[in-house]
């Protein structure tokens, strides 16, 4: 069955919520380095990020083990680690986490984190990287088990193969592949914390409830047609590989500098015409510096 009329993500309110970043991981803690948003990161104790200026919280060994062995529901506020961990989340109504998934600390912490966040957060949105191929089978298949612990645990996860990248951008080094990937995953929690409201969580939650993953586009519009052009060049992703009859729920966030209504039903309309079997929900921002240019991000699940 095809999916209904676009429906326009309209608040009530104009609160915001109350978000944090955590950046799990070597990886995770790279990638919230490139926000402003309150932040923090969960690390080994003897492990350095990169990120400058990145709170951490440190983990021992014991810990990590324990994460990796024991169901996230029955780590309680009884144990020291997940006591110092919900202290952090308790006042927040948003929380975003980012992680590599295939390492150690993202593939066991990432799940227990977003465990613990859904226990005060009304939305939990997980943004993680999986590995290049060539990083080998066993931390491919490290990171499938972690994504599906994670999955299980978040309202959204937003997944990003490297490989992905590699297809844009075959001849990229590692390091500036892992240094654009870091820019890319900061695209969910920049447009989400400037669009959703408090009083639409609960509806984004619930758009999403079922879908196994979800995938990124964000595209760029110039000119006369520049709306059009946006949608197109975001459903270019090389993360939307996936059979589009598979897609079940799609949230698109506008950004232009004058937003009107035709112009946005038309780009809802589009979307849908693109992933037709989805449930479309969309909103948009202004953005005076834009110019003649626009802005779509588009999050598909499926």
């Amino acid at each position: 069955m095809r999916g209904s009329e676009p429906t326009f993500l309209k608040a009530e309110a104009e609160e915001r919520p109350r978000c944090v970043l955590v950046g799990v991981g070597g990886a995770g803690c790279n990638a919230i380095s490139v926000t402003d948003i309150d932040r923090f990161g969960v690390v080994l104790e003897d492990q350095r990020p990169h990120a400058a200026g990145v709170d951490v919280l440190r983990l021992r060994e014991s810990e990590l083990a324990m994460f990796r062995t024991t169901a996230p529901h029955l780590l309680t506020h009884d144990i020291p680690v997940m006591r110092r961990l919900l202290d952090r989340l308790q006042d927040r109504e948003l929380v975003f986490i980012f992680s590599g998934m295939g390492g150690e600390t993202g593939t066991h912490a990432a799940p227990i984190v977003a465990s613990a966040a859904r226990r005060h957060a009304r939305l939990v949105v997980s943004t993680v990287c999986t590995p290049f191929v060539v990083e080998g089978r066993d931390r491919q298949r490290n990171a499938d088990e972690g994504l599906r612990r994670l999955n299980a645990m978040s309202h959204l996860t937003v997944v990003l193969s490297n490989d992905g990248l590699a297809k844009v951008a075959p001849y990229m080094q590692f390091q500036k592949a892992f240094n654009v990937m870091n820019q890319i995953m900061g695209f969910v929690p920049l447009e989400l914390s400037k669009l959703l409201t408090l009083d639409v969580l609960k509806q984004v939650k619930d758009h999403f409830n079922g879908c196994r993953e979800v995938r990124l586009g964000v595209g760029y519009g110039h000119g006369v047609c520049a709306d059009s052009l946006a949608i197109s060049d975001a459903f270019s992703s090389p993360w939307f590989d996936m059979p589009w009859d598979n897609v079940r729920s799609a949230l698109a966030l506008f950004a232009m500098s004058e937003p009107d209504e035709r112009t946005l039903v038309g780009m809802a309309h589009e979307v849908q015409s693109r992933a037709p079997f989805s449930k479309v929900l969309y909103t948009a921002r202004q953005d005076k510096e834009m110019g003649q240019t626009v802005q779509a991000m588009v999050l598909l699940g499926f």
